[in-house]
């Protein structure tokens, strides 16, 4: 999962960026002056993907994984 923070007057660049890219994702609209997105990399292949859109728009964002125990 990566949760990023953006200006929301990027919202829906962002949002059309990560639908072309495939990346499952959702968003929250309207924190402040903000955007936040949720988006779920299955594969390395989408966390490379997830990261050069993130960098286009100088995302804040931060990574966590999930492992089975």
């Amino acid at each position: 999962k990566v949760e990023l923070t953006i200006p929301r007057k990027y919202t829906e660049p962002l949002h059309f960026d990560l639908t072309t890219g495939k990346i499952p994702h959702n968003y929250i609209e309207g924190v402040g002056e903000w955007t936040i997105f949720n988006c779920y990399c299955a594969t390395q292949k989408e966390s490379i993907v997830m990261k050069n859109i993130c960098n286009q728009y100088n995302a804040k964002y931060f990574a966590s994984e999930t492992k089975i125990l």
